[in-house]
This record gives structure tokens, sequence and C-alpha cells, in this order.
């Protein structure tokens, strides 16, 4: 697939290379086991073991049943089952790309194994699907090529120096743009932002890890406009002004606005700094306005892909209470916190900083919302979030978090198709 990378307006973070978005959808059920597809399929070489962990001669009196090869499928016993997210070693996501199911495992002698029936088990970590799903593992070992020198990962508490032949636990993938060019990528288990590249590996892990990137990131089923905090669609016009099917673009909350004319609420995400400017590159369709504001796209034909997985910051019950025009005692708050003599000498004093530069664009949102005789309650609270948060990161502002920030700023959902990275 060729792909053509387009800039976002004001771009200064690269962000890269987003693949072609699977056909997931929100609210999906739980993975369900079926006497036709029972199987477990191989992704290395496997021995078959007895409850106690002994090696077998023979299984099912054949000894070429105790070794069995990589790419083999064979039946399991068992029966897939839901489990809390992050609950297990070994698991499967669920048609949301999020929630999680499991084929129940055996520890023996502190490894896990797969029933096979007959009293024969074999090493979950041989194994690459069930049922035809690809197997993840909340982490794996990863082992660095002895070729490679000796380097640090990470900043701050994060720091871990990589030494050639030495053993990292990692838990999940990424793709980290590196001069707009995606770098696949290991984080090492226990950090935030300590990364391996792929290529310094020797041994990869075998199973899926999930994806990684710092923004949560949905993708669209089909064409979708905008939106602005009253529910009402922006215009589309422009070429750029809508999202395409198979669009990927990162966004901040999930939150029920009011549609008055329709009198009923509805889920929306609130686009990654659409209020700020964008400060990264998008293959998405959608670019946009020149004019930061608060813009929304609609949940429903939308799918999550990866990042932090976002809750409703409302109730539908609030979204129409806080659809009325916002009064002066509404807007209070907001003015104390715009009036307040400890912000805005930080503007000046951090303004070539990635905080420093989100935080002009939150002043400037509260200043605009405080002006408007328009302004919803909920356009005021809005604000008034925003702002708080970007005060808070500019008062905290440090070169090692600004150097952090702008590496996990890279982070994009390039690896979907993850497997194709780890075989």
């Amino acid at each position: 697939m060729k792909l053509k990378q387009k800039a976002a307006i004001g771009s200064v973070v690269s962000m890269f290379a987003l693949g072609l978005v699977a056909n997931l959808s929100l609210g999906a059920q739980p993975i369900e086991a079926t006497e036709e597809t029972n199987e477990i399929t191989l992704a290395h070489n496997a021995y078959v073991y007895n409850k106690h962990g002994k090696r077998l001669s023979k299984f099912q009196g054949s000894k070429q049943k105790a070794h069995l090869k990589k790419g083999l499928s064979v039946p399991f016993v068992g029966k897939i089952e839901p489990i809390e997210h992050n609950d297990k070693q070994f698991y499967l996501l669920n048609d949301d790309n999020y929630h999680q199911s499991w084929l129940p495992y055996h520890k023996i002698g502190g490894e896990y194994f797969y029933s096979l029936g007959s009293g024969g088990f074999v090493k979950a970590v041989n194994v690459g699907q069930v049922n035809n799903k690809p197997l993840y593992t909340h982490e794996a070992k990863v082992k660095i090529a002895k070729k490679v020198k000796p380097y640090t990962a990470g900043i701050g508490k994060d720091k871990t120096v990589i030494k050639p032949g030495k053993t990292y636990r990692v838990d999940s993938i990424a793709a980290l743009t590196t001069d707009s060019k995606p770098v696949v990528n290991y984080r090492i288990s226990g950090t935030i932002e300590a990364f391996i590249p792929k290529k310094d590996l020797a041994i990869n892990p075998r199973q899926n890890l999930k994806l990684y990137t710092q923004a949560t990131y949905v993708g669209f089923l089909k064409t979708a406009g905008t939106y602005d905090i009253t529910a009402t669609a922006l215009p589309t016009e422009s070429a750029n002004s809508t999202f395409n099917t198979g669009d990927m673009y990162p966004v901040e909350k999930l939150a029920y606005l009011w549609n008055s004319s329709e009198k009923k609420a509805e889920l929306f995400y609130l686009l990654k700094d659409s209020w700020a400017k964008p400060r990264f590159y998008s293959l998405a369709n959608y670019q946009p306005a020149a004019t930061p504001s608060l813009t929304y796209v609609k949940v429903e034909g939308t799918n999550y892909i990866s990042g932090p997985y976002l809750k409703p910051n409302n109730t539908p019950e609030q979204a129409q209470a806080d659809a009325k025009i916002a009064t002066k005692e509404d807007k209070q708050k907001l003015q104390t916190l715009v009036d307040q003599e400890l912000i805005t000498p930080y503007q000046k004093d951090n303004n070539f900083t990635l905080c420093g530069f989100r935080f002009g664009y939150a002043l400037q949102l509260a200043q605009n919302t405080l002006k408007s005789e328009k302004a919803t309650i909920a356009e005021v609270k809005e604000a008034t979030a925003i702002l708080q948060k970007a005060h808070s990161n500019v008062l905290n502002c440090t070169p090692k978090q600004e150097k952090g920030d702008q590496l996990l700023g890279t982070s994009t959902p390039y690896l979907l198709e993850r497997q194709n990275f780890i075989q």
C-alpha cells in the first residue's frame, strides 16, 4: 500500500504511517469457542507434557503427536471466557479491540500450559493462535543481539542501560517516528517511555503484545463529519473537512453532547488538540480548521484502536443541563483562573516548549469562551478543565519531561498487523 503523507496545520512533532483500520466495532461480545474451531495453532515447535510438566515420548499412542511442528493446529480442551483487562498472562482481544478473553491455562512448574486432553499439555508460549485469533501476552522476554553496543533507553526513572546479550521484559509494541520514518520498538515493562528498537533484538516475542500509543486513537468505519460542542454539524465544503473510511485520528475525551434540535444526548469524541492546533502529521483525509476550537466526532461509526481507553466524563442528563447558555455566575470559576497572577508569567517562560505552546492556546480558548455570549455551560466547563490541566503541566514543565513528551508524541497506530513484525 502506498501512503501519501499529509501535514496537519502547525505540525512540529512528526507522526507517520497510519495503517488500514480493521473492521472492528464498539461494544462487541466476548469471543465464543465452537466445536468446529476449538483449535490452537503453534507459533513454534513444541513438545507435549503431562500434568507434572514432564515431556512425553508418546501422546495418544504416537511419537509424532508428542512432538508438534510450528504451524500445526491441534484441538484444545476448555472454553474461552471473558476476563478483566490485563488480568491474565495470555489472552485474546475481543472484537472491540480492548476487552479481553482467555482460554484457561494451567500453571505447571512456573510455566503456563494449555490442555490438549488425554493427559497432554502444550506450553502456551509456543502457541500463536486460539480459534484463529492471535494470542497476546501481557509480558514477554526479548534478548539484545551481541553486536549491539551499550546505550541508554528512557529518561528519569525510566532510564535503563541496554547491554548486548542481556534479556529484558517488554509489555507492548510501538511505532515511534524518527526522521519521518516509523521504527518498530518494544517498551520495557514498568516504564512509560523506555523503548528497545526491534532491530537490536536477537530473540523476539512469539506472541502479540498490545499496541502502544500515547494518545487514544480511533478508526473511522465510514465517512464522518465534525461537530461543535452543541452537537451542531460543522461545514463540509472543504475536501478535507471530513474523515474517510479507514482514517485514524487521536482523540482526548469522550463525552455526551446534547443535540437540542433532536432533543437527545449522543456520545462524541473531542479531537486531540483541536483547541491548540494539532502538532503531528496525519494521513487522515481530515485537516483541522485554521482557527483552533473544540471539535468533535460522533462515536457512532468509529472503533477504538489504541492508547488509553476513554470513558464518558458526563451523563446524558448532565449534557442536557449543560446545554444552556452560560451566565456570568457560570463563568466565574473560569474568569478567576484567567485572572490569576500565577498563570500569565509561565506563558513567556515556556514559550518554546510543548507545555508552553499548549498553555498559550488553553488560555486563548478560555478568554474567547468568556467573551462569547453564546457559550454554553458545557463549553465553559470544557475550557476550564483544559486550562487547569495546561496550567498544571506548564508549572511542572522540565527539560526531561519535555523530551519525553516529544518522544511519546511520535507514537502512532502503525502496527495494526503486529504479527507481521514478530514472526
